[in-house]
C-alpha cells in the first residue's frame, strides 16, 4: 500500500530523522523512549552484592571472635613446640622417653576421631587432622636440631679439660677430652698441612700438632673447613698465633638426618700421611686450635644454632598452623559448637 497517506500523521522530526529519509525504515516498527529516560542506569538502581575483599574480612573478623579457631590454632603450635624441645634437648638423655612421647601423642591424637569421642568435644576431628602432623613435624626437627648442634653442647658440657698435655703421649689417654691444654712449645705444624675437597665443596683441612718436627707419628690433628688453600697453607681459628697451645676436641655425631664431618677429616689426614710419610694412630684427635679463652667457644657456638633455628622453625610453623586453622575453620565450622 501506499504509505503517503500517513505522512500528515508522523511527526516532521521523524520525517526529517536518517530513519525516516530509508527506504526500509517502517514507522510501525519505531519504539517511543519515555522522555525522563535518558539512558544511563544509576549505580543506586543496581544491587551490588559484596565484594571478594569485603567477604574475606567478614570471615577473618568471625573467626577472630570465635574461641574454636583459637582452639584450632593453639593447641597444635603448643604440641609441636613441647615435642620439639623434648627431642631437641633429650634425645641423647632420654631416647626411650622421646619416643614414648611422640608414640603416645599419635594415639591419643587419633583416638580424638573415634565416634564416643566425636559426640563430646565438637572439635575432637579438626584437632586431630591438625595435632598429627604437629607431632611428627616436631618430633622431625627435634631431632634435626638435636643431631646437628645440640648434641654437641651436650658433648662440651659433660666432657673433661685436660691440662698439660703432651702432644706425643698416646691420644687414647684424654680420650674423655672436649677441652686440651697442652705444654708449652707444642704447635700447629703448618708446613705438613693439606686440603682435601669434599663432594660437596667444602674444603676441609688438617695439619699435625706436636713440638718436634721431626716426629712422625701424630697423635693430635688441628683441623677446619674452608681455611687453607689447595696447596695447604693451614690458617684455621689460631694456628698462626705462636702464642697458643690449646684446643677444643671435635665430636663425631652418628646421625640419621645430618652429615658428618668427622669422615671427612680422617680422608684428609690420610691425605697427609701419604703426602709426608707420616703415621697416625687410630684413636687420633681431631682439635679445633683455639686461645685458652676462646675454649668454651664451640659450647656457645652449637647451642646459640640449636636456639636460632629452634625459634625460627617454631615460629614458621605457627604462622603455617594459623593459616591451616583458619581454613579448617571455614570448612569445618558447621560441626562447632557455637561457645
Amino acid at each position: 500500500q501506499d504509505l503517503s497517506v500517513l505522512k500528515p500523521l508522523i511527526p516532521h522530526s521523524v520525517l526529517m530523522s536518517d530513519s525516516a529519509m530509508d527506504p526500509f525504515y517502517d514507522p510501525q516498527f519505531r519504539v517511543d523512549v519515555p522522555q525522563e529516560y535518558d539512558g544511563v542506569v544509576e549505580e543506586e538502581d543496581v544491587q551490588q552484592g559484596p565484594s571478594f575483599t569485603d567477604t574475606a574480612k567478614t570471615k577473618v573478623k568471625a573467626a577472630l571472635t570465635t574461641r574454636s579457631f583459637y582452639v584450632l590454632w593453639f593447641v597444635p603450635c603448643f604440641v609441636f613446640v613441647v615435642t620439639m624441645l623434648i627431642w631437641t634437648y633429650l634425645l641423647l638423655l632420654a631416647t626411650g622417653f622421646c619416643i614414648f612421647w611422640t608414640a603416645g601423642l599419635c594415639i591419643a591424637a587419633c583416638l580424638l576421631v573415634t565416634p564416643c569421642v566425636r559426640r563430646s568435644i565438637a572439635l575432637a576431628v579438626p584437632l586431630a587432622i591438625l595435632c598429627i602432623p604437629a607431632i611428627l613435624v616436631g618430633s622431625f626437627f627435634g631431632s634435626y636440631i638435636h643431631e646437628g648442634y645440640q648434641v654437641y653442647t651436650t658433648f662440651y658440657s659433660n666432657t673433661r679439660k685436660y691440662e698439660n698435655v703432651d702432644s706425643s703421649q698416646p691420644a687414647s689417654a684424654v680420650a674423655d677430652a672436649g677441652k686440651l691444654i697442652f705444654t708449652e712449645g707444642t704447635y700447629v705444624d703448618v708446613n705438613n698441612s693439606v686440603s682435601y675437597k669434599a663432594e660437596t665443596g667444602k674444603v676441609y683441612c688438617i695439619a699435625p700438632i706436636h713440638t718436634d718436627a721431626s716426629v712422625t707419628s701424630i697423635e693430635f690433628w688441628a683441623v677446619g673447613v674452608n681455611c687453607c688453600d689447595k696447596d695447604g697453607n693451614f690458617a684455621c681459628d689460631d694456628s698462626t698465633d705462636a702464642s697458643v697451645h690449646s684446643g677444643a676436641v671435635v665430636f663425631d655425631s652418628e646421625g640419621f638426618l645430618t652429615s658428618s664431618r668427622y669422615s671427612y677429616y680422617e680422608l684428609a689426614q690420610e691425605k697427609a700421611e701419604a703426602s709426608y710419610g707420616l703415621s697416625t694412630v687410630e684413636a687420633a684427635l681431631f682439635v679445633r686450635w683455639l686461645n685458652e679463652d676462646s675454649l668454651e667457644y664451640m659450647q656457645h657456638h652449637y647451642r646459640n644454632l640449636a636456639i636460632i633455628f629452634w625459634i625460627v622453625c617454631a615460629s614458621v610453623y605457627c604462622i603455617i598452623s594459623c593459616a591451616l586453622a583458619f581454613s579448617l575453620y571455614q570448612y569445618s565450622k558447621v560441626i562447632f559448637v557455637k561457645r
